[in-house]
């Protein structure tokens, strides 16, 4: 009898003891801190620039650039031959590039093009690596002209300007601005860009 007896407590006692430990086991787990929630940042969105703010700053850094000066330019020479028709004899015209590293930031890349009564200068301006501006100067006999254009970040023309004189008088008065495509000043002016790689023999 007292076997039985001792026997009834142990099975009691080991009862108690393993729904003790089922108790703590989930007050562990219920209590155990959760993980941290991420919470993304959404990107901010980038507020596109006006065309005048973009021209402002074209302004800003071409003033920057004539601080700076000419520098570390490289200079290369290539002949072509043009005439007055094809049938006159052709001669000679020196088509002369350079091109300038006028900071880590800024560089001006030059053409100086002429043919039989006829020549212009293409002054390409970058930075960090990106054209944001183009003036070319020229003329042929007695008409002169100035054109300018103007480039966002991607290259794309968003301002044209032009102005020229007649008579040998010399290029002044208001500009008039030119109707734009859609399109990249490298397919914009694609013989200029063309003809300062064939002179430089690199790519601009």
């Amino acid at each position: 009898m007292k076997i039985i007896y001792y026997k009834i407590i142990i099975v009691l006692s080991l009862f108690c003891l393993i729904s003790c430990n089922e108790s703590k086991k989930e007050e562990i787990e219920t209590t155990e801190p959760s993980s941290p929630i991420s919470i993304e940042e959404s990107p901010v969105e980038e507020i596109p620039q006006t065309v005048d703010e973009r021209i402002n700053d074209i302004r800003a850094w071409y003033s920057q650039i004539q601080n700076l000066g000419l520098k570390n330019c490289k200079q290369k020479t290539r002949v072509k031959y043009d005439s007055f028709s094809p049938e006159t004899e052709k001669m000679p015209f020196d088509q002369v590039a350079s091109r300038c590293k006028l900071s880590d930031e800024f560089e001006l890349i030059e053409g100086n093009f002429s043919g039989y009564e006829w020549s212009y200068t293409v002054h390409i301006y970058k930075k960090n690596q990106k054209v944001f501006f183009i003036f070319i100067e020229g003329g042929a006999e007695s008409w002169s002209y100035e054109r300018r254009y103007y480039c966002d970040k991607d290259e794309n023309v968003i301002r044209h300007l032009e102005r020229e004189a007649e008579g040998g008088e010399e290029v002044r008065g208001p500009q008039k601005e030119m109707k734009i495509k859609n399109q990249n000043i490298r397919e914009y002016l694609k013989s200029d860009f063309d003809e300062l790689e064939l002179i430089l023999r690199e790519k601009i």
